[in-house]
């Protein structure tokens, strides 16, 4: 009985809120303009901790709009309803326009970059993909590598690290431009691929850590030379060390 009590009284205050939201002048355009800020913000500033979140923040509060003007031109309240719609505008504008500054505004680190000919440079190769609910395909190679796959778009991608370091610990990766060795998404990437990595002491086992990264230096189109190093950290507190390295060809993800 209390449960269904509670139900009920959860119910109605949920249908309460809803009114009150759809009833409202100001709250359906504050939400979305917040949720517009919200997605684009982190974009400009190149900090994308939050994932997919402002998106569908992003998507509800744009419905939450049009329920709110639908509501109002039902309920015969005109200017209630012209003020969504305005505001539904201007939130569409503004994600249009941001969109196509973030599409073609750089950082112009590559601009006057050059791939130097005498290196061996691997290209990353394409995402694999897997349909829901199955296992992503794992190829293991016969030595020690470091395996990079272009992702959802440039500058992203999927980290494949390959290795036994024979002790416990962890791997990540560091990344430097291979003409000037200029470091490259360095937090990013230490946050992004440090990975606990399996270990044994045969010496033909190898072990994987993958993960997702993204290198924010440079632009789409504009692809430059990278060195990859994988970097082990023993949990014995024995100083870090470097397992293996690997240059590839490279684009930047253009915020």
């Amino acid at each position: 009985m209390v449960d269904a009590e509670y139900y009920l009284y959860m119910k109605t205050k949920l249908a309460r809120i809803i009114r009150a939201y759809l009833d409202s002048y100001y709250l359906p355009a504050v939400v979305s303009v917040g949720a517009t800020l919200v997605l684009v913000i982190p974009a400009y500033v190149d900090w994308n901790g939050l994932g997919v979140w402002p998106l569908y923040v992003y998507f509800a509060s744009v419905l939450g709009v049009v329920f709110a003007a639908t509501y109002s031109f039902a309920k015969r309240r005109s200017g209630r309803g012209v003020l969504h719609v305005v505001t539904l505008l201007v939130v569409a504008i503004s994600t249009m326009v941001s969109g196509l500054l973030l599409g073609t505004v750089g950082d112009g680190f590559a601009d006057h970059l050059t791939i130097p000919p005498h290196i061996a440079i691997s290209d990353p190769g394409e995402e694999q993909q897997v349909e829901s609910g199955a296992t992503h395909p794992q190829i293991r190679p016969d030595k020690p590598t470091i395996m990079l796959r272009k992702s959802t778009q440039p500058g992203i991608y999927e980290s494949e690290i390959w290795a036994n370091p024979k002790e416990p610990g962890y791997v990540y990766l560091r990344a430097y431009e291979a003409t000037h060795n200029t470091r490259l998404s360095s937090r990013r990437l230490w946050e992004r691929s440090s990975k606990s990595i399996g270990w044994s002491k045969g010496s033909k086992e190898l072990f994987l850590s993958s993960a997702t990264v993204t290198i924010s230096e440079g632009d789409w189109g504009k692809p430059y030379a990278a060195r990859f190093e994988v970097w082990f950290v023993p949990d014995s507190g024995k100083p870090p060390r470097k397992l293996m390295q690997r240059v590839f060809k490279i684009e930047g993800w253009q915020r």
